[in-house]
């Protein structure tokens, strides 16, 4: 009988937002980026930053801070690049089954590797929490709950 039922309830649409980045890969121009986080339909973060333009072999850009909170919840990200439209990425949205924490990445500039381009605007979600480590930013919960599990 749960089986059935369980066909009928909507599927689980929570995560947690353990890192949130910008790159700009374009050469020849900075840009402006302003990012926009909302939660269960709430905005937790709202902000506003200039990325310079990226010489290679470095990619210009940085990890924003998390003031939204490490908590579970339905997570929108939306951005735009110099007051242009808004480009807006449920988290839950690329993935069957959405995984406890994910990590977003903004990118703009065209990305060409092995013959293959991205979009030239794109918010990207992965399932790779544990990059945060390796990283300056990011929710500072998840890295203090992960050194307690060590």
């Amino acid at each position: 009988m749960s089986g059935c039922l369980d066909r009928l309830l909507p599927p689980d649409t929570s995560t947690k937002l353990g890192l949130l980045a910008i790159e700009n890969y374009d050469t020849e121009n900075s840009h402006k980026f302003s990012v926009r986080v909302e939660r269960d339909g709430n905005i937790v973060h709202r902000s506003s930053h200039s990325v310079n333009e990226t010489s290679l072999p470095h990619i210009s850009g940085l990890v924003l801070e998390c003031p939204w909170e490490f908590v579970e919840g339905e997570y929108t990200v939306s951005a735009r690049v110099d007051n242009e439209e808004w480009l807006n990425q449920p988290l839950a949205a690329p993935f069957d089954t959405v995984p406890d924490c994910v990590i977003t990445v903004i990118r703009y500039g065209s990305l060409r590797s092995e013959g293959i381009e991205s979009p030239p605007f794109a918010i990207e979600v992965e399932e790779d929490c544990h990059v945060i480590a390796e990283n300056d930013g990011g929710c500072q919960a998840y890295r203090s709950a992960n050194e307690t599990n060590d």
